[in-house]
This record gives C-alpha cells, structure tokens and sequence, in this order.
C-alpha cells in the first residue's frame, strides 16, 4: 500500500489548508560552496521529495508572493477563506491574533500526535524553529513561532527546515539585504540552474554575514537557520509577485476587509492610503504590468556580480 503525505498551506493572509494524500562542513569559499552544487544537483521538487525518505515532516518556508515558488505546492483553496461578512471578518482577525499558536496547535493534534507524514507550506518567518526572531522598535521583543513551538521531543529529530531564497529583513538596518552578503547569488550567476540543496552538514553551513546585527537573522550561520535551502535561477532583483484572484477582492469594501485584516500592519497602512483602483491595476491579474511593483522593491538592492 503507497503512503501519503499531507500538504499543509499556511499563506500569509488567511489559515488556508489543503489536505493531500550529507557531506561533511568545509571551506565555505566560493569555488567549494560552487563545486559542492555540482556535485550534488537536485531540483526543487525533487530534493523536497527525497527528505521524506528520512522525515516524517519537512517544512517549506517562503518569503509570500514570489509568483515561481508556486510551482512547489497545489492550489490554494480560498473558499475556505471569507472576510465577506462582519463576523466572519472578526473570526480572522481573532485568527491572526493567534496565528502562530493556532497552526501549532493544530499541526501537533492533527499530524504530529498521530505521526502523519506531511509536507508544511508556510511563511519562513513562521516555520522558523532553530533560531530566535525579534521585533525591533522600542527595545527588542521576541517572536515566538509556530516552528519554535512545534521543535520539540519527541519530534524535532523527525523534522526537516527548507527555506525558498528571498532577500533577508534585517531588523538591525530595517532592510531587505541579500543572505550572507551575495554569496548565493553570485554562485548563482555561475551555475545558473535551478537547485535543492543541503545546507546542514554541508560547506554553507558555516557561512555568515560580514556586519551582523543583534536581535537579526544576521547573527546567525547559515547552518543555524536551516536544514536546506532552495535557489531558482532567476535573481532577486527579477522575482515577480503573486497576481490577486479578481473574484476575492473586487469591490472597495473587499478591498477594506482585506488591508484592515492583514497581519503586517505596515503593509495594512500603506494599502489604506491606496486607492482601490489603483490596487487594481497594481497587484490584480490580467493587467500586463502586473509585479512591476513587486520587482521594483527588490531592485533597491545593489547589482550582484561575479567576482
């Protein structure tokens, strides 16, 4: 009888969910991290696939609204997501409050309890598990999460953390920053495919940022973030955003239920101050110009080049 892993998704806006069915660390210079990508080339899906041979939960965090990371889960049912009624846009909100809690709560009664196998979608700052986040403003308050609460015995050693590549927040400068200074992205302008690759235990783990920031994912190794890591061809500056499904958000009043109840509040007042058509035009699908918004963020980053 064939197993069947279940695909947990957990999107940024709303608890969506759909149920489906080592080398050792070295010099972390460049042409060793290159070589070591050569030697062991494994797609995206491929390489999440094959850690199920050895885990029983990999978790699959990405940065949100990066349009090629959607090529590694299904669809995402939306129907299971409403603010179309007072009440129903009260339920979310109370949701939110709790996000973090919420999906550990449930993922350890509904899949860890009884020892489903189970591929979990995520935002990456919510499948983090083996290092500290922190919110910065007046002092540093820390921001536990649903993959800290769930990283326990008996069933850490049976977990696996893979992270999609996205520019790093900096909470020290209050920036997007590339990871560890560019190093992957100039690797990436070498080998120029798509790639899965093992991140502890292997020659990335030891790598690490230049200028490191307390309270920031800067302080930590690569090897202290994550157990894998995934890297598409196409460089940062050129990642295009999700397109909005029109029938979810197509009056003003939709539009309302959805800037007031998103959980980044920066987010939430710059899009306040947003026309709706204008959002419209910005982030819907079937306009052309669609992501241009999405790319220009990321092109406040400095050019890569190779050295």
């Amino acid at each position: 009888m064939k197993k069947h892993a279940l695909i947990l998704l957990f999107p940024a806006l709303a608890a969506a969910l759909i149920v489906f069915a080592r080398c050792s660390p070295g010099d972390t210079g460049e042409s060793a991290l290159l070589h070591y990508w050569e030697k062991h080339p494994a797609s995206p899906l491929d390489y999440v696939v094959a850690k199920f041979a050895s885990h029983k939960w990999v978790f699959l965090g990405e940065h949100h609204r990066v349009k090629h990371d959607v090529g590694l889960h299904p669809g995402i049912r939306w129907d299971l997501v409403n603010y179309g009624t007072e009440e129903e846009s009260a339920r979310e909100k109370a949701k939110q409050e709790r996000y973090d809690e919420l999906m550990a709560r449930w993922l350890e009664e509904d899949v860890l309890l009884p020892g489903r196998p189970a591929l979990v979608y995520t935002g990456v700052a919510h499948s983090m598990a083996k290092y500290d986040e922190y919110y910065v403003g007046q002092g540093a308050r820390q921001l536990v999460r649903m993959g800290n609460m769930v990283y326990t015995d008996p069933y850490k050693r049976d977990m696996f953390f893979v992270a999609l590549h996205a520019p790093f927040y900096d909470s020290g400068t209050r920036a997007d920053i590339y990871p560890f200074d560019g190093a992957l992205d100039r690797l990436m302008l070498s080998y120029r495919k798509d790639i899965g690759f093992d991140v502890k235990g292997s020659p990335f783990a030891g790598l690490t940022h230049k200028n490191r920031s307390e309270y920031s994912i800067t302080a930590y190794a690569f090897g202290d973030l994550y157990d894998g890591y995934i890297m598409f061809k196409t460089p940062i500056k050129d990642y295009v955003g999700m397109t909005c499904i029109p029938e979810w958000i197509s009056t003003e009043a939709d539009f309302k239920q959805y800037w007031r109840n998103l959980p980044n509040k920066e987010a939430s007042i710059e899009f306040s101050k947003t026309p709706f058509e204008e959002f419209r035009k910005t982030f819907c699908s079937g306009n052309p110009d669609y992501g241009e918004g999405f790319k220009r963020r990321f092109r406040r980053l400095p050019e890569i080049e190779s050295r």
